[in-house]
């Protein structure tokens, strides 16, 4: 069998590169290597994650030249920057695919390079996070909201809303958060089109209200008839979010949301993803 290679930057992994390492580590048969140490192979596969910043392209020709096969994931390094996107999408023609984050990411990448052939995947859940059968009205904001969200420190305190940081946060897996998980984007932020699915895996992880506005990835994730979506103006965000404690507080209703959307929750498993990714691999 050719050996698949994952390439991942190993010495110092950011949140969404260890959630992706914990889950590519499940699949059989391939070697995880730092995006330093770069072997040259043939007829190989080998998967960039995240980072490409450091890899030349005479290397990527070189690789190519060998007869391997290059597949690269973006995910969402450093796309609050439009000269990032800008200097990425012309070294997609060195892969023979890229992974896009959602259907919409990947019309908007085929509109800047529409010769390249695109996948997406969904990105998962952290299932290292802790939970319990604590059920409680607190709404959340689980990770960096000045960045990437529209929510504003007044709206946090006018709505209660509970920020909870996660990057380099120590005892973010210590603790659980099941009760009302939040995120707002509106169109004119550079986020808008390039959200993973992070957010919505962890809400649905922590079996919690997911509240949000109509972005484009829950829109297609959770379609247009989502019952627990708000307004861009935010003019019924206290309407949906009095919605959403009635459900946690009713057992029957909170358990028929949990059934009725059980089936998405498991496309952001690591189960799941690793055998999206088994399947794209193996092609």
């Amino acid at each position: 069998m050719n050996t698949i290679y994952i390439i991942i930057k190993l010495n110092k992994l950011s949140d969404s590169s260890l959630i992706k390492f914990n889950t590519l580590k499940l699949i059989n048969n391939v070697k995880i290597i730092d995006i330093k140490e770069i072997p040259i192979d043939i007829n190989c596969t080998y998967l960039f994650i995240k980072h490409i910043d450091y890899i030349s392209k005479e290397l990527l020709k070189e690789l190519r030249n060998k007869n391997n096969k290059l597949i690269f994931e973006p995910i969402d390094y450093s796309w609050n920057n439009n000269d990032y996107l800008n200097s990425i999408i012309p070294l997609f023609k060195y892969f023979h695919t890229v992974i896009c984050v959602s259907h919409n990411m990947k019309n908007i990448f085929q509109k800047e390079a529409n010769d390249i052939n695109y996948s997406f995947i969904y990105h998962e859940y952290d299932d290292r996070l802790k939970i319990d059968n604590k059920v409680n009205n607190t709404i959340y904001y689980i990770g960096d909201y000045k960045n990437k969200s529209s929510l504003s420190e007044q709206d946090l305190e006018k709505y209660s809303i509970k920020h909870i940081k996660s990057c380099k946060n120590k005892e973010l897996h210590l603790s659980s958060y099941t009760g009302i998980h939040i995120n707002y984007i509106t169109k004119k932020h550079i986020y808008y089109n390039k959200i993973t699915s992070t957010k919505l895996a962890t809400s649905m992880y922590y079996n919690s209200i997911f509240i949000c506005n109509k972005v484009p990835i829950y829109l297609e994730i959770l379609g247009d008839n989502y019952e627990y979506y708000f307004e861009d103006d935010l003019s019924n965000l206290e309407k949906i979010i009095n919605k959403a404690k009635n459900t946690l507080n009713n057992n029957k209703e909170y358990s028929n949301y949990l059934i009725k959307y059980s089936n998405i929750k498991k496309l952001f498993s690591p189960e799941y993803v690793k055998n999206e990714y088994i399947k794209l691999l193996n092609t």
